[in-house]
């Protein structure tokens, strides 16, 4: 959508999705219908490294701060590598935490997400 903002779109299959955007992630069609942040039941949030109290370091974009509080019906777990998980992290007042953390070995509930 433009620098530090994203949408969600339906998508039916992993088949519908376009080669990777400018992070590496696979994107929608243009023409996928947009689903309103309110309607989503779960997030999946990637990130370089998470703590078990949902706080993420992500790429510094932003996106995913500024849409999740529109997501006020989601679960957010953070999928995250457990080499890259660390015991604390820098925390802003704008950071949304995770609700989970979901490593290979373990999932993290995480009080306080939000």
């Amino acid at each position: 959508m433009g620098p530090g903002m994203m949408q969600a779109r339906a998508v039916r299959s992993l088949e519908e999705l376009a080669p990777a955007g400018p992070y590496g992630i696979p994107e929608p069609p243009a023409g996928a219908p947009e689903v309103p942040p309110q309607r989503l039941a779960l997030c999946v949030l990637p990130c370089l490294a998470a703590a078990p109290d949902g706080t993420r370091l992500g790429y510094g974009g932003g996106y995913y701060d500024r849409f999740l509080p529109l997501a006020c019906n989601a679960v957010k777990i953070a999928l995250c590598r457990a080499v890259l998980l660390e015991p604390v992290l820098p925390r802003e007042c704008h950071d949304v935490r995770a609700d989970f953390v979901l490593t290979e070995g373990a999932l993290y509930a995480c009080k306080g997400g939000g």
